[in-house]
This record gives C-alpha cells, sequence and structure tokens, in this order.
C-alpha cells in the first residue's frame, strides 16, 4: 500500500491544488502510524574484535558474546548479520554444535 501510494502524489489523491502537497510519509515513519502501540527497535554495535572473521573460534565466541549481550537488554531473540562466507561458517559451527 504504502509503494502505490508514494506513486501518485497526495493532490492527484484529494483532488487538491499542488501546493497544498504534504506529501507520503518515509516508510518507517509510515509503519509508526499504522502501529503506534510498538516501540522503535534499538541497533547497536559492539567494539570489533581484531581478528580474522573467517576463524571458527572467533565467530563462535563472538555469537556467544552477541546472545550474550542481547538477553542481558532483554531481548527474546538476536538478530546478527553478515556476509556469505560467515554464513557459511556460522552454519558450520551451528551444525557441529548439534551433533554434540
Amino acid at each position: 500500500m504504502w509503494r502505490l501510494a508514494r506513486m501518485v502524489t497526495t493532490s492527484e489523491l484529494l483532488d487538491a491544488p499542488p501546493d497544498a502537497e504534504a506529501g507520503l510519509p518515509g516508510f518507517s515513519a509510515f509503519c509508526a502510524d499504522l502501529h503506534p502501540h510498538r516501540p522503535a527497535s534499538i541497533i547497536g554495535y559492539l567494539p570489533l574484535i581484531p581478528a580474522s572473521p573467517t576463524d571458527p573460534a572467533i565467530l563462535k565466541e563472538e555469537m556467544k558474546r552477541l546472545v550474550k549481550t542481547s538477553h542481558a537488554l532483554g531481548d527474546k531473540y538476536t538478530i546478527i548479520t553478515g556476509d556469505q562466507a560467515t554464513y557459511e561458517l556460522a552454519e558450520l559451527c551451528h551444525q557441529r554444535q548439534a551433533q554434540r
């Protein structure tokens, strides 16, 4: 719905003069208007570790640290982002852990 509304100007939708153009808010503001009861997300970044991100031991410890920090902040879920190489390594660590 938001994308369709952004394709036409407000004056075209309301048959109003162009000088009355208020515009549709950005996507985040649009969602906030639809769901005012949801609090805003808080995004944080931990300090960088001066080590190779492709080292399985480093990645495993980093994932533990991220989950621990997330739980300490009261979050139910932890979202970790990374590139394809990091994802594949994380999956390998997860599979090895599941086998134990």
